[in-house]
């Protein structure tokens, strides 16, 4: 919510002590945020309208500050600390229809890699920013229910069982088990790439959810993200030396893949 916001975070005394003092160990080397704490009065198909109008996507820095205070103080400790940085779905969901909740919340991980991500890789080509985009896991496991195939799932929306809730709320729409662990997954195969095999044994021994499903879900999430991050071998001699011209896309970070191998053994 608005409270995790790095903006918020930064300006509650409170937690900026308790954040800066796991950084000041040194020990950190991953260090990650979530959006900003836009204007929640916006209107997301007015922003959109005059996206397709324009081409262009509109400014967030009055935002960048939010961010590079925290990545200021986390390099200060550690220069060697990487960022990442995540963009969510899009709340009050229930009001939306499965497409038009899929349209926006891909909109904005464009809008978010566009106006912030890019940003801030150019103001820092010393340093690794990785970028997750997760809210479209919302956006395809809500198509998934309204298509009948999500058979783990009972409700679109119902708190009292989270394990059988797609969203736990009407409001923020916060995400139940099973989307909270089909993200999770998106994020470790983002930031640590490990290989297809310790995923597919995750699938085929751990899981207790359709492993189909599963499957389908990361791969999906994965393609959405895959454009985000490069993996350093996937890198130009010319692109791993830093300097002020780097290209944001050319950031030494990892692109995360999905092979055909991963598939679930039924």
């Amino acid at each position: 919510g608005q409270s995790g916001s790095p903006g918020q975070l930064w300006d509650d005394v409170g937690h900026r002590t308790s954040i800066t003092a796991k950084l000041a160990t040194g020990n950190i080397d991953l260090f990650g945020m979530t959006s900003f704490d836009g204007d929640e009065d916006q209107d997301p198909q007015e922003i959109m309208d005059t996206f397709f109008e324009t081409s262009a996507y509109a400014s967030a820095k009055e935002y960048i500050p939010d961010y590079t205070r925290w990545i200021d103080l986390a390099l200060s400790y550690n220069l060697n600390t990487s960022i990442f940085l995540g963009w969510h779905w899009a709340t009050y969901n229930h009001l939306l229809t499965t497409e038009e909740f899929t349209t926006y919340n891909e909109f904005q991980c464009g809008f978010f890699f566009n106006s912030v991500v890019k940003e801030l890789r150019q103001m820092y080509p010393y340093t690794q920013i990785l970028y997750i985009c997760y809210g479209p896991v919302a956006s395809i496991m809500r198509q998934m229910f309204e298509d009948g195939n999500l058979p783990d799932i009972e409700n679109q929306i119902g708190p009292k069982d989270e394990s059988t809730s797609l969203f736990t709320d009407d409001a923020r729409g916060h995400a139940g088990d099973m989307m909270t662990d089909m993200m999770g997954l998106v994020w470790f195969q983002i930031l640590y790439d490990p290989s297809s095999n310790l995923i597919e044994r995750y699938i085929n021994r751990i899981t207790t959810w359709n492993k189909e499903n599963v499957y389908n879900i990361i791969e999906e999430g994965l393609v959405l993200n895959e454009d985000y991050n490069l993996k350093e071998e996937e890198l130009t001699p010319e692109s791993t030396t830093s300097s002020p011209t780097m290209e944001p896309s050319q950031q030494p970070s990892m692109k995360p893949s999905m092979k055909p191998s991963m598939k679930p053994s039924m």
